[in-house]
């Protein structure tokens, strides 16, 4: 059963929607009106090609990030896996860490749901260049 989300717009009225296509598309109209650079952190965690990076983990969670497809170039809703990261490279941080690569995704997930990835730390090499032709080297430390 879809969820029905009511959009009030100030005094132009109300509107009952159910289309998950209509409010993704309207997302994205709205996004494109309003500056949302505050919503967004201002660090996050990223990666450099063939550079390890030792992170600790305190929670991770599920999502969908809303991208434009770089060949169709039509914007669509993907799985995510959110990492909220208390240290990065043995420095304290409060950073999050957006990871769209299912390979990425598949590796991390075993460690997720045992718990793994929030008792030790984690070192993540990205090995190769671009998108979807990177691998992943995922390594658990001793704590």
């Amino acid at each position: 059963m879809a969820a029905t989300i009511k959009i009030e717009i100030g005094e132009c009225g109300a509107w009952s929607v159910k289309s998950q296509a209509f409010l993704t598309r309207l997302l994205s109209v709205l996004v494109d009106l309003v500056d949302v650079s505050d919503l967004m952190p201002k660090e996050f965690v990223s990666f450099e090609v063939n550079v390890p990076k030792t992170l600790k983990v305190t929670q991770a969670k599920r999502d969908f990030k809303l991208i434009t497809d770089p060949d169709t170039k039509q914007q669509k809703q993907i799985p995510a896996l959110v990492l909220a990261v208390c240290s990065e490279d043995g420095k304290g941080c409060d950073k999050p860490l957006f990871i769209i690569q299912k390979r990425l995704i598949a590796q991390l997930a075993p460690l997720v749901e045992s718990g793994e990835l929030f008792k030790r730390p984690v070192r993540i090499t990205k090995l190769g260049a671009g998108f979807t032709g990177a691998q992943w080297q995922v390594e658990l430390l001793p704590s």
